[in-house]
């Protein structure tokens, strides 16, 4: 009888890569999956996948209240199919992506018949809620979040942690388990290919920044360095790939700043390919995140997508940044436009300069490419050892 997954997560599997790429692991490792996503018109599509059916979408607005319920919502209905199909399906594993960690609690019956839970841990809820809704870390909602963290960690067999800054902060927490594995969401060399016969010589540089619109990610920024960088009469283009709650603000900041001809955005989110083809013309990449709790430990995905494809980065002088690339990416003060765009106009009058970083992080991405953490996480979920929990 096949082995069976089943894969949790509040987000549309279609933008969201990491899900993506671990499924596809275990698919590849010879599991039956069964995946609990928000609706999304991908897994219509897809054949080789089996998306369990839902109307739930995700809530991009303000409001404490209705983030909460939003995945209560979510949370019943894994919790009711789960308990249904685990006394038929067996799996062997439920693997549960957060935001929110307490979605493990909803495979509590599985859990009970012996079914092992992966909690995956992208985000560190209590400090992007604290970002988020200006909130101190000794406020009553800050606190119940470290311990919705500790409390969830300690039901899983296993977690995931996406690179070394969060697993220590997880001590921290005291999340004292041994059972902590590390897999860095790298980009998928299959999907994002390398480029051929880029050219960095030509006049018009252009600019990429795929991510969610959301303010709290530094956009508004990245447009005001544009608008600097305009102003001296280099030619240069931003495409913005992405969607989310700061998309009326951002078009109305590029109107009002007569950027219109200078800067693209995108309808909505667009799928990996399609990201991956769009980045074949661009010659940098924006990081653009200001410091704060989640941020400055955070390993944002599209770093190693513009290293893959031959795309030169430009981000925020964090801690894990500058840890982890010192060499080879560029970096400005966080926060500070004029700096962004000091950083644009150099490498637009240093192309091989700018061909020359853009080399470099060719050459890191190669050394640890997604193939390796996809082993990590094969030989994660293919293990027989034994745990008591």
């Amino acid at each position: 009888m096949k082995k069976k997954i089943a894969i949790i997560a509040y987000t549309t599997f279609s933008t969201d890569t990491r899900v993506q790429k671990e499924a596809f692991a275990a698919k590849e490792a010879g599991y039956e999956l069964d995946i609990f996503t928000l609706n999304d018109s991908y897994s219509k599509a897809h054949e080789l996948l089996n998306f369990i059916p839902n109307k739930f979408v995700q809530y991009k607005g303000q409001s404490k209240k209705k983030y909460i319920l939003s995945y209560l919502k979510f949370f019943l209905f894994c919790f009711y199919k789960l308990s249904i199909y685990s006394v038929k399906k067996k799996y062997k594993y439920i693997h549960i992506h957060n935001m929110p960690n307490f979605l493990v609690f909803s495979a509590i019956f599985p859990k009970i018949l012996g079914t092992k839970i992966i909690l995956d841990i992208h985000d560190l809820m209590p400090e992007i809620f604290s970002v988020k809704f200006n909130l101190s870390k000794e406020h009553t909602i800050i606190k119940m979040l470290y311990l919705e963290e500790r409390l969830s960690a300690r039901f899983s067999h296993e977690i995931i942690s996406t690179n070394k800054f969060h697993t220590k902060r997880f001590r921290k927490n005291k999340i004292i388990t041994s059972n902590i594995t590390e897999i860095v969401n790298v980009a998928d060399e299959n999907v994002f290919y390398l480029p051929q016969n880029k050219k960095f010589d030509q006049e018009k540089l252009i600019i990429a920044y795929p991510s969610t619109l959301a303010k709290r990610l530094g956009i508004d920024k990245l447009i005001d360095a544009v608008e600097l960088v305009v102003q001296k009469g280099l030619k240069i283009e931003l495409n913005i790939y992405g969607d989310g709650e700061y998309r009326d603000e951002i078009k109305s900041m590029i109107e009002n700043k007569n950027l219109v001809e200078f800067i693209n955005l995108s309808e909505s989110f667009i799928s990996l390919n399609k990201l991956s083809e769009s980045l074949d013309k661009a010659h940098i990449g924006v990081i653009p995140l200001p410091s704060n709790a989640s941020n400055d430990i955070a390993m944002p995905v599209k770093v190693s997508e513009f290293f893959a494809k031959k795309v030169c980065v430009i981000a925020s002088n964090l801690p894990l940044l500058k840890d982890c690339f010192e060499d080879i990416v560029i970096f400005f003060q966080e926060g500070n436009s004029q700096d962004l765009a000091d950083k644009i106009e150099y490498l637009y009058n240093n192309r091989i300069i700018l061909e020359e970083y853009a080399n470099n992080g060719y050459r890191y991405f190669r050394s640890k490419t997604w193939r390796y953490y996809k082993e990590k996480y094969m030989l994660l979920i293919s293990s027989n050892k034994t745990i008591y929990k």
